[in-house]
């Protein structure tokens, strides 16, 4: 009788194979948005859910380091936001790579 063999990678590659793909296609959505569907509240509640504390933190780098002029085109309202406002507050960011890139685009008025 024949053996049928399932070949399965690890779970960690299964893993990072998907954040890939996560990744590449939030950035195609980050394009998106920057060139055609600035200021949609719905498009903008969206792309925030994943600069969420809870999310990995190469998210929110990818934003403020690769396309920080989202961040100043987003027109969203606090009471608007599709989590509470302290998701995004807590806990409190410990990368210092990207505590920089904060401080630079606070600096240079790239956001408001």
């Amino acid at each position: 009788m024949p053996v049928l063999v399932i070949k399965t990678q690890p779970y960690h590659a299964r893993t990072s194979h998907y954040c890939v793909l996560y990744t590449c296609r939030y950035i195609n959505l980050l394009e998106q948005y920057s060139a055609v569907s600035y200021g949609d509240h719905l498009f903008s509640c969206y792309l925030l859910l994943p600069l969420q504390q809870l999310y990995p933190s190469h998210l929110r780098k990818t934003v403020w380091g690769e396309h920080p002029v989202v961040m100043r085109v987003f027109s969203l309202p606090l009471n608007q936001l599709p989590v509470p406002l302290k998701q995004f507050l807590v806990p409190i960011e410990t990368d210092y790579q990207l505590l920089d890139m904060y401080l630079s685009a606070l600096s240079a008025q790239t956001v408001r």
